[in-house]
């Protein structure tokens, strides 16, 4: 990562990417917009109009501010929320990468966009995804749901457009063929 260009830190860990009720464009709406005091972050208990940026409704914003002061991705001051720094498990994402993939307006592909960085992280050229490997990170039934399937298959194509992800697709002969994706490359740059 280069000096001096602005970055946040995304959690990377099981529970945020696979827990539905946490939002990944409410996180990062927070981390864009929210109040910076010396390395902390803050937003007011009842920002004003939150939920109409987030492009959700009234109830299910607070709800989902709940689950993450629940699961400890932010913590309750006597008028402000603060990002919590306890998560170990983070990712450093450019702030104008974070921007185009909260800009796109679609649920999960931010969880997606960082569990399929990890991996390449992790494993390099030889890191590969399925489908299901992905609905089952972010928490979703992979099991014959064409839907769910549809959904990622629609978040990798806008990924793949804003030229953040490159992979190729493979086969592999078993019992029955599996479609298997390798990731070619991730950019975080």
């Amino acid at each position: 990562m280069k000096k001096g260009r602005p970055s946040v830190l995304i959690p990377s860990d099981r529970e945020f990417l696979s827990n539905k009720k946490i939002s990944d464009r409410l996180y990062v709406w927070i981390l864009l917009t929210g109040e910076r005091i010396d390395t902390d972050i803050y937003i007011d208990k009842m920002p004003r109009n939150g939920y109409k940026l987030v492009g959700i409704n009234y109830r299910t914003f607070y709800k989902r501010i709940e689950e993450l002061v629940e699961k400890g991705y932010l913590e309750e001051n006597e008028y402000k929320y603060k990002v919590s720094k306890i998560s170990h498990f983070k990712r450093l994402i450019y702030e104008d990468i974070i921007e185009k993939l909260y800009e796109t307006k679609i649920d999960n592909i931010i969880k997606v966009y960082v569990y399929l960085s990890s991996l390449y992280a992790q494993y390099g050229d030889s890191a590969w995804f399925t489908y299901n490997s992905i609905l089952e990170a972010i928490g979703y039934n992979h099991e014959r749901n064409t839907r769910n399937q549809n959904k990622i298959k629609n978040i990798l194509n806008k990924l793949e457009e804003l030229k953040l992800l490159k992979y190729s697709r493979t086969y592999e002969k078993g019992q029955e063929y599996l479609i298997k994706f390798k990731i070619l490359n991730i950019r975080d740059k």
